[in-house]
């Protein structure tokens, strides 16, 4: 599928403290609309509380909010944006096996976010357009508290037009390291799954992200249009959990950062 329009930012992700969280950032302009959202009505919160037994849920605002306030104010560079940290969870701690309840309010909130972005059709004005856009963020099967990681991610043509300018079959080292980082955070282990880490970029366009696991890798959706600057969608293979999932959302984090230039 081709992705050709391009808008003012409106939100962006980063990677900002070693694999250990992910920062989100809003323009004003879209956390307005987030807040006119009639959370106290709208069954989506209250529908994810109660199936996954989540903390009480804090809608959006210029503080802390999200199940159990997931999202933490951070500070931010710029009056026109507001900057929440998502701190992660070690999923297995050195000390005891059973992984946090945590994980899963991380996960709803992101959720939450990312579908009341995606709903956002004004204009923010902001000088540089919006490079990706979070998807399918994919919550547990109930039979499986841990496990159906899955998410997909928009490239527009201004992350391709950077995408173009790398070399064929280079590694991007800086989302690597980060994804190695995530991974060794939120699932202490021995150094013997580090060398299954590649965030590929080929030409003329195109990136292939892969962690451990089965074949396990967030890829374009179809190797088409090899000319053009159109964006593309990046789909998951076989993204079964919640360490899967974190890791893929701090690989793309810090490619926003790359491309945006803050690293």
């Amino acid at each position: 599928m081709k992705f050709t329009k391009q808008s003012p930012a409106w939100y962006k992700i980063s990677s900002r403290h070693s694999g250990k969280s992910i920062t989100l950032s809003v323009h004003r302009a879209a956390l307005e609309e987030m807040k006119e959202i009639k959370w106290d009505t709208a069954p989506i919160a209250p529908h994810l509380k109660k199936e996954y037994n989540l903390p009480d849920f804090t809608p959006p605002n210029d503080g802390d909010w999200g199940f159990g306030n997931a999202m933490k104010q951070a500070k931010s560079e710029d009056p026109l944006w507001i900057v929440w940290d998502i701190p992660f969870p070690v999923l297995k701690p050195k000390s005891r096996e059973d992984p946090p309840s945590g994980v899963l309010a991380i996960r709803a909130s992101f959720y939450i976010a990312s579908t009341a972005l995606s709903i956002f059709k004004g204009d923010t004005g902001w000088k540089t357009n919006q490079l990706m856009e979070i998807e399918n963020i994919c919550l547990p099967d109930k039979e499986r508290s841990f496990g159906s990681g899955s998410l997909s991610a928009t490239l527009t043509p201004d992350a391709i037009r950077w995408l173009k300018q790398q070399s064929h079959n280079s590694e991007l080292m800086p989302v690597v390291a980060e994804m190695k980082a995530a991974d060794e955070y939120l699932w202490p282990h021995n150094s013997d799954r580090m060398y299954w880490f590649r965030a590929t970029c080929r030409q003329p366009k195109w990136i292939n992200f892969t962690i451990p696991g089965d074949a396990c890798g967030l890829d374009p959706d179809g190797y088409h249009d090899e000319k053009s600057d159109d964006g593309y969608k990046l789909v998951p293979h076989n993204v079964d959990s919640s360490l899967q999932q974190l890791t893929f959302l701090v690989g793309l984090a810090k490619l926003h950062d790359m491309i945006e230039g803050k690293t």
